[in-house]
């Protein structure tokens, strides 16, 4: 019972349902000590990253803190500890729950990334700072990385904005200026989410990022980069600019407008954490937008595969683009090997386009262009891992 309840917890997450990951952890969590064989501290950090999902901090935080008390040196309860300690806005017990992730596993790249990104809002120079010096320099370090974090802010609510402007004045001619402002305004907002996630470049990051266009970087010289280039801040990044050279389409929007509300609600609320109207604001409104965190990602990977579909489409009119189709191709190369989103979204394509090409009533050479066409696809589209 109780192992069945975690697999059905997982299969949700995977999916998406968070809401069902959490009942069905806690069946887990319930059954295991008479019918279960998973460790209770990899049951409780599973519900813990369900409860993260779904901006619930306090019981991820609760949860985390429970794992750890069954198993100390699992790294991830103390990632987990870290995440929820970050979204809290306790940036110094945040970086020291890292910390002690990397003491139990140095070469932890997620806990060195999320140490940054905490020792960023801090204002840290350096990992090694102690907690007392940054106890002592906690209030001006916070006003530091709130300033940071305004113009970023400020761009995602200047490009819904525009997107919502843009959905107005559909025919306009000041449509175009609209959409293009709000692609670039995204692709800002977005750059400065990536910085505030690994940092701002060093000169190491460019000799190896030289080292790579001649050929002669080594595995590890391009790890770093290659966490960076599967980080879907980076994809973003390069959608936006591709939709600078296409034509402008409220599809085209669908992927990354909603998923720029969600960031801009959870930026809005670690501004806000402290305030005595803060609550109200997050149960009201905030809390609400977040949560639909999976369902707009769901529904972005869709249109993402059917932005596919009309871009070849537009092959065949005075709209066609040849070349953002083939930059869009390898980015949804990039994207399937990464996002289980993308993986679902094309896999129900195939399955429909299956139904409707190989259906017993289809002419025998139909079905045949199709299987052909299908395995080309498979072959030469599928990047492998």
């Amino acid at each position: 019972m109780a192992d069945a309840a975690k697999d059905a917890g997982d299969a949700a997450f995977r999916n998406g349902n968070f809401q069902e990951a959490v009942e069905k952890y806690s069946q887990a969590i319930r059954d295991n000590a008479a019918s279960g064989t998973n460790p209770k501290h990899v049951l409780l950090s599973n519900r813990s990253a369900a409860y993260a999902k779904l901006g619930n901090w306090d019981k991820s935080l609760e949860d985390a803190v429970a794992c750890i008390a069954a198993s100390p040196t699992f790294v991830k309860g103390w990632t987990r500890k870290g995440a929820a300690l970050f979204e809290k806005g306790k940036y110094n017990e945040a970086a020291e729950a890292y910390r002690k992730a990397l003491r139990l596993e140095p070469e932890n790249a997620s806990a060195k990334q999320q140490l940054a990104r905490a020792e960023a809002m801090l204002g840290s120079t350096s990992s090694s700072s102690s907690s007392t010096s940054a106890s002592t320099s906690s209030s001006s370090s916070k006003t530091s990385s709130s300033m940071l974090q305004i113009p970023v802010l400020l761009l995602q609510l200047f490009a819904i904005y525009n997107a919502v402007t843009f959905v107005l004045i559909q025919g306009k001619p000041e449509a175009r200026i609209t959409f293009s402002r709000c692609a670039f305004a995204m692709m800002l907002a977005t750059l400065g989410e990536t910085v505030f996630a690994y940092g701002l470049p060093d000169m190491t990051t460019f000799r190896n990022a030289w080292k790579a266009l001649r050929g002669t970087a080594s595995p590890n010289d391009l790890r770093g980069m290659s966490r960076v280039a599967m980080d879907e801040n980076t994809h973003n990044i390069f959608f936006c600019s591709l939709l600078l050279s296409a034509t402008p389409s409220i599809l085209f929007l669908v992927p990354l407008v909603p998923m720029t509300l969600v960031h801009a609600c959870n930026r809005v609320k670690s501004l806000t954490r402290g305030y005595a109207w803060s609550a109200t604001l997050d149960q009201a409104l905030l809390n609400r937008v977040v949560a639909m965190e999976p369902t707009f990602k769901r529904v972005g990977a869709n249109s993402e595969v059917l932005m596919m579909f009309v871009l070849v489409f537009e092959l065949f009119t005075p709209r066609r683009n040849l070349l953002v189709l083939i930059l869009y191709v390898q980015l949804m190369r990039i994207r399937y090997l990464v996002s289980h989103n993308c993986k679902t979204a094309w896999a129900a394509t195939a399955s429909t386009a299956d139904k409707i090409f190989l259906h017993a009533r289809s002419p025998a050479a139909v079905q045949n262009l199709y299987s052909r066409l299908k395995q080309l696809i498979v072959t030469y589209g599928i990047p492998k891992k």
